[in-house]
């Protein structure tokens, strides 16, 4: 089941599937990484990956907290978070942020050391399961911003030190997918679907469909086209071409409408994480059409 894919400068492709960290190697190939050799540490339950733009690897492991390799992934060390990971994202400082099950965590020193940096979450909270972080987004201004499990969106524009809501939005329980767009808009998908306007300082309800069954959104991308992409538990891949207004199906070649995990390399490629059916790729930059 793959939950979270990460692209590496260098070309390469990182993908945790909730029992092991692959990586992709020549010709579509996958090594499975280990993280110690060590008796009783070798423990490979990974739900969360990220590859900074320094080219370390972070990677949640269950019982071990987060693990970092500076060598694309032949060797492993612990480092200081241990709390269950859901997301990470660079900032534009090169910090590093984890959405946790406990609230956000920053890492100043390339993932060394971690401190929590929830100040503003708790405003709007009534309990501690929204704490509970399942997304994050950078934008290209150094703005980061946090969905949370009761699908209140929260924005920082101070690296993380503190966060405030992002206007008046409820997009179901939770917000599982966030992504800032290039002008400055925001989509959160979850059970529906919505945008903020950052002209209008507001939030809109996109339809995407008239069927009230419509699949619940796991991911939200945007590659250097500016084409945003949805993985969706039921509808496959969705692609937009006018930022989230409209949407399209992207699955030729997927032998599954159900998939978890997005990514995009420094190719413009778009990568699809499934439950069941591995790791797609897509075979055209332009309209995301993926392949296995």
């Amino acid at each position: 089941m793959v939950m979270s894919a990460a692209t590496a400068p260098w070309g390469g492709v990182f993908v945790a599937d909730g029992y092991a960290l692959f990586a992709a190697k020549d010709k579509g190939a996958w090594q499975k990484l280990i993280f110690s050799r060590e008796p009783g540490l070798n423990i490979t339950s990974t739900y969360a990956v990220i590859v900074t733009s320094r080219g370390d690897v972070l990677a949640y492991v269950s019982g071990h907290g987060v693990m970092r390799s500076r060598d694309r992934g032949e060797t492993w060390r612990r480092v200081g978070l241990t709390q269950y990971v859901h997301a990470f994202i660079e900032t534009k400082s090169g910090s590093i942020l984890a959405g946790t099950e406990d609230g956000i965590f920053r890492s100043s020193d390339d993932g060394e050391s971690w401190n929590e940096r929830s100040i503003g979450l708790s405003e709007r909270m009534a309990g501690l399961i929204q704490f509970r972080i399942p997304a994050l987004a950078a934008a290209a201004d150094g703005t980061v911003y946090a969905a949370t499990w009761e699908g209140d969106i929260f924005r920082s524009t101070d690296d993380g030190d503190r966060w405030r809501p992002l206007g008046e939005y409820r997009g179901g329980y939770p917000s599982r997918a966030l992504v800032a767009l290039r002008n400055g808009d925001v989509l959160a998908g979850g059970s529906r679907l919505a945008r903020w306007d950052a002209a209008a300082r507001s939030w809109h309800v996109i339809q995407r469909s008239m069927d009230p069954r419509t699949a619940e959104i796991r991911a939200l991308v945007q590659n250097e086209r500016g084409v945003v992409f949805a993985a969706t538990n039921g509808d496959g891949v969705l692609a937009s071409f006018d930022g989230g207004n409209t949407w399209q199906s992207a699955n030729e070649g997927l032998t599954t409408k159900q998939v978890l995990t997005l990514a995009v390399d420094t190719q413009g490629r778009l990568f699809a994480g499934t439950p069941f059916s591995g790791v797609f790729r897509a075979s055209s930059i332009g309209a995301g059409v993926p392949r296995q």
